[in-house]
C-alpha cells in the first residue's frame, strides 16, 4: 500500500499502456511503483563525490587576494573553505541545493549562484546565511550595476568538483544525484 501522489501534468507514469502523462491517467489503469521504498539518507559522504587528500596538518579556512589581471579591477579578499567529510541532508542543505540547481554554475575552482540584483536582500541574503550556518563558508558576493546581478561565489576546487559531483553544472545539463534523492521528506521539499 503506498500513500497518495503528487506529480506534474506532464510526468511521465508506467501503466500497462505503457508510459502515460500524469495527466491522461484513467481510474482503471494499473500504476507500476516500487517494490521497496529507498533508505532515508542523513548525510553524504564527501569522500564519495570528491578524492580527499590529507596533510599531517588539518587546514583551516585560509584567505588569499585574488588579482583581477584587468586593468582597473581592484583584487578581491577570497575565503577558501576546506571540505568536511561529512555533509547532513538537513533543510538548509537542501536549499542550497536548490537554489544551485536553479542558479548556480561551476567551473575549474568555484561554485557561482548569479541573482538578479533585486534579490540581493532576499535569495542572496538567504544564501549567504545558509552556506554560513550549514557548511561554514563565508561566501563572496559581488553587485554588477551595468548587468543587474548579484553573484555569490564559494571558492575552492574542491567544492567545484563536490557540487559538479551532486548536480553537475551548466543550462540543460544539471542533474541530481541518487545519494541526495533519498534524503528525508524535509529535506526534498527544501530543494
Amino acid at each position: 500500500v503506498h500513500s497518495h501522489l503528487r506529480m506534474t501534468p506532464e510526468h511521465p507514469v508506467l501503466t500497462r499502456r505503457g508510459y502515460v502523462e500524469a495527466a491522461n491517467l484513467n481510474k482503471d489503469d494499473w500504476v507500476g511503483l516500487p517494490r521497496h521504498a529507498p533508505q532515508l539518507g542523513k548525510m553524504i559522504q564527501v569522500a564519495d563525490h570528491v578524492e580527499m587528500t590529507r596533510t599531517m596538518v588539518k587546514q583551516t579556512n585560509t584567505t588569499y587576494t585574488r588579482y583581477a589581471g584587468v586593468v582597473g579591477r581592484a583584487a578581491i579578499n577570497v575565503q577558501k573553505a576546506v571540505l568536511p567529510d561529512v555533509i547532513h541532508l538537513t533543510k538548509g542543505f537542501g536549499r542550497i541545493v536548490g537554489l544551485f540547481l536553479a542558479e548556480g554554475n561551476t567551473d575549474y575552482a568555484k561554485i557561482v549562484w548569479t541573482f538578479s540584483i533585486d534579490e540581493e536582500h532576499t535569495l542572496v541574503a538567504e544564501l549567504v546565511s545558509l552556506l554560513k550556518s550549514e557548511l561554514g563558508i563565508d561566501a563572496h558576493v559581488a553587485t554588477k550595476a551595468r548587468n543587474n546581478t548579484t553573484k555569490v561565489s564559494v571558492y575552492g576546487i574542491g567544492w567545484a568538483k563536490l557540487f559538479e559531483s551532486l548536480c553537475s553544472s551548466g543550462a540543460g545539463k544539471k542533474t541530481f544525484h541518487p545519494s541526495l534523492s533519498c534524503g528525508s521528506a524535509e529535506f526534498l521539499a527544501a530543494v
